[in-house]
């Protein structure tokens, strides 16, 4: 069954439902109640089969959810509903980290067709980094990759748009981000930065 008090109301949807895309036709499950049942499934932590049947089939919302994440319709909802003061995310504690990942011999030698293939040649060959800024619960903040030969640094602050909506949180970095341009970059949006310093800091 429905638990009350984990949706909104019909005039603070109202607020928001602009922005949605416009539904055609005879639709089983209407936006005001997906959105309803997107609410309920972040505040529960739910999988999807569990999504109560007030709610609609937990597949027709599934596949919702997918295509509007697909189109950009689910980040303009969730930043108008944090923007009208009708939901609040808190996020305390942010990491930032990195991976290596060996690019396949299949793959290294597709044509170059412009633009970057985030590819890199180091010592251990060619290699793709994924960067990525997550929460303390895991959830995916931002990713995006890089060629494996290029610094964590630059990276890092290209990284910084995404936390920057966070204002007030932590940000957890290895040594690898550490620099007095980074660190300078995440005060200016409202983040404490907790790193190790350089071996070579004079003033740590």
């Amino acid at each position: 069954m429905c638990t009350p008090g984990y949706g909104i109301t019909l005039d603070r949807f109202m607020r928001v439902a602009h922005l949605l895309p416009r539904q055609r036709g005879n639709v089983a499950v209407d936006n005001y109640r997906f959105v309803n049942a997107l609410l309920w499934m972040c505040r529960t932590g739910a999988p999807w089969r569990d999504l109560p049947e007030c709610y609609g089939k937990w597949i027709t919302v599934c596949r919702r959810f997918n295509r509007w994440s697909g189109n950009g319709a689910m980040e303009r909802l969730f930043t108008a509903l944090q923007e009208e003061r009708i939901i609040g995310v808190e996020i305390r504690v942010l990491a930032m980290n990195s991976t290596s990942v060996k690019v396949h011999q299949h793959a290294a030698g597709a044509p170059k067709k412009g633009g970057s293939r985030s590819v890199g040649v180091s010592r251990g060959g060619r290699n793709t980094k994924v960067r990525v800024v997550s929460d303390s619960g895991s959830t995916l903040v931002e990713i995006h990759p890089g060629p494996g030969n290029e610094h964590d640094a630059a990276h890092g602050r290209r990284s910084m748009a995404a936390p920057g909506a966070f204002m007030g949180a932590h940000l957890l970095m290895d040594r690898a981000y550490e620099g007095d341009s980074t660190r300078l970059l995440a005060e200016s949006f409202g983040l404490t930065t907790v790193v190790p310093p350089k071996r070579n800091r004079t003033a740590p």
